[in-house]
């Protein structure tokens, strides 16, 4: 659990996206969908199969989306992209860790 806001979401791993937010109630039309924010149940789900910098990206936009839902889309990608190259260039590598998670 990450808390973003003052609210405590979930971050799960899923193999389909679309299938398991379609679970939850949302109809989803986008062709690629590599991650959604589901506000109404402080939810993030990920696509299991995504690794390396593109994995780092799409935890950081739908991290972006919980902490403010109003950020437009095209905003949302520049800052995840940015946020991402800038993070791994750095040598983050998401490694797991022990650590109480910090409050963004």
């Amino acid at each position: 659990m990450v808390v973003v806001r003052g609210r405590g979401w979930e971050i799960e791993n899923v193999d389909d996206v679309r299938e398991y937010a379609r679970e939850h109630g949302y109809d989803l039309t986008s062709e690629d969908l590599d991650g959604i924010c589901l506000d109404s149940e402080a939810l993030i789900l990920i696509d299991a199969s995504l690794t390396g910098c593109h994995r780092l990206e799409i935890e950081i936009h739908e991290l972006l989306h919980a902490y403010d839902p109003d950020i437009p889309e095209r905003r949302v990608r520049i800052l995840g992209r940015t946020l991402a190259r800038a993070l791994w260039r750095l040598g983050y590598r998401g490694q797991p860790t022990k650590q109480a998670p910090p409050t963004i």
